[in-house]
């Protein structure tokens, strides 16, 4: 400007260039401009910049490290410094971004893929365990759609479908985890059944053939009440138990189931007794004398007794399988017994609550 001041008024007239500066005096203000600005601005040093965070800018750091470092060694040290804090980064060393993208790298490669595999092991148990629940409310409704023009409710179809008394579906309202074990101890009662009734079959050919009366009439007892007491006391309450899942009504199973073993195996015996009724069960200590007695009326003591014995061991098996499904559904005996205990003292304080008002 000045200079371009001084050419027009070289041109324009002598009274301008009296007042333009000469070429030195032009150098020299350049000069001192130059030297103030120099002042103003210093470039920082390597320390100053790493306190300030000039050198996580990447290259532009360094340039400002390099400018104030003379020493090539420690350009060196500091260059290297600078690739392991932006060596893992999503732009590198370009924009200096290293440090956090080495941190996050490392995050995720080290201890993110043990809670990556953790979290897919709890996916894939999530997903079997609506597969399993898609499976049993497909059972379901395929159940429902095969009662016809009952409305989608349930009908009774149990023991017989001119004589039903309750709705049996074990595909349909026992979970997958209960089905084997509630299948087990359904074919345990049905065994208990034939096996009752061919002991009243065996007891009656003995009063026709040696006037076993009181022993028919036990036989008589055993069937009228074991059949639909076996049923509503353990095996009902061992269905109702599976279908929903309770703790407390397998308890309570367990508890009636033996008595049943027991039953099973005094019934496998069959020891004398003084009631004249020694004869009411086919068991291994009646067998031999009904053989004795006639060959007919000992075939029938002998399918009888093989009844109970199958029965017998079809009881354990399904106590087994029944302990086994229980646990596997997160149960605790412990807690049930608790549970039972709980409810047994307050069914007691209620009944005596009750006889104190009457």
């Amino acid at each position: 400007g000045a200079c371009g001041g001084g050419d027009s008024g070289g041109g324009g007239g002598g009274g301008s260039s009296s007042t333009a500066p000469s070429p030195p005096a032009v150098k020299s203000s350049y000069k001192n401009s130059k030297k103030a600005a120099t002042d103003v601005y210093e470039a920082p040093t390597g320390a100053v910049a790493r306190d300030s965070g000039m050198d996580t800018f990447g290259a532009y750091g360094g340039a400002y490290d390099n400018a104030a470092t003379t020493n090539p060694q420690q350009q060196q040290q500091q260059q290297q410094q600078q690739e392991k804090r932006g060596g893992g980064g999503l732009f590198g060393g370009g924009f200096g971004f290293g440090a956090f993208g080495s941190s996050s790298g490392g995050g995720v490669g080290g201890g993110g893929d043990k809670s990556l595999a953790q979290q897919r092991k709890e996916l894939e148990k999530r997903e079997g365990d609506i597969a399993r629940r898609e499976r049993e409310l497909a059972a379901r409704e395929a159940a429902m759609r095969a009662n016809g023009g009952s409305g989608g409710q349930q009908v009774n179809n149990w023991p017989f479908k001119f004589w039903a008394i309750a709705y049996h579906n074990i595909d349909a309202e026992i979970p997958s985890q209960h089905q084997r074990a509630v299948r087990m101890c359904y074919y345990s009662y049905l065994c208990l059944v034939l096996a009752l009734f061919m002991n009243l079959c065996a007891v009656t050919g003995a009063f026709f053939v040696d006037g076993r009366v009181v022993s028919w009439l036990v036989a008589i007892i055993y069937f009228l009440a074991g059949v639909p007491g076996a049923y509503f006391i353990w095996y009902r309450r061992l269905y109702m138990a599976a279908k929903n899942d309770s703790g407390l009504k397998f308890g309570w199973f367990f508890l009636m189931y033996l008595g049943h073993l027991a039953f099973m195996v005094y019934a496998c015996i069959s020891p004398p007794s003084g009631a004249g009724d020694q004869w009411s069960l086919a068991g291994m200590m009646v067998l031999k004398s009904a053989l004795n007695k006639d060959k007919v009326l000992g075939a029938f003591y002998a399918v009888a007794f093989c009844l109970f014995a199958l029965d017998a061991v079809l009881s354990v098996v399904s106590m087994r399988l029944v302990w086994t499904s229980f646990r596997a559904g997160g149960h605790n005996a412990s807690t049930v017994g608790a549970q039972m205990g709980a409810q047994a003292a307050s069914g007691a304080a209620g009944r005596s609550a009750l006889r104190s008002v009457v």
